[in-house]
């Protein structure tokens, strides 16, 4: 079920596009208002789900890699 669905896939490219979008929101926060101030009063929640989402996207794909990698492990020690 791992190796062949396309919901977990699909799932991280969702979370990267979530991501990327508001890293592109960041960007451009910070060239319009380079202040210190008004970025962490404003903007700190964004910065904390942008490290967030990068901590689940990486945590995702590493269980998938390992789970995949088993699975086809297993599938070559019963061809054997």
């Amino acid at each position: 079920m791992v190796c062949g669905g396309l919901a977990l896939p699909i799932i991280c490219w969702a979370l990267s596009t979530i991501r990327l979008i508001f890293t592109v929101t960041m960007a451009v926060v910070v060239v319009i208002d380079p202040s210190l101030i008004v970025l962490e009063s404003k903007w700190k929640w964004i910065c904390g789900l942008i490290l967030a989402l990068g901590t689940v996207i990486d945590s995702l794909l590493a269980i998938l890699l390992i789970t995949y990698l088993k699975l086809a492990q297993r599938t070559t020690e019963n061809k054997r």
